[in-house]
């Protein structure tokens, strides 16, 4: 596995948690 392998998935696992963190804000608001 080479580094820009991990950091592929770090980047994808920061993503799902920042669109977990808009959709929770989104529901909160509607």
């Amino acid at each position: 596995m080479n580094r820009a392998s991990g950091k592929n998935i770090l980047f994808s696992w920061f993503e799902q948690l920042n669109l977990h963190r808009s959709l929770q804000q989104y529901g909160m608001s509607a």
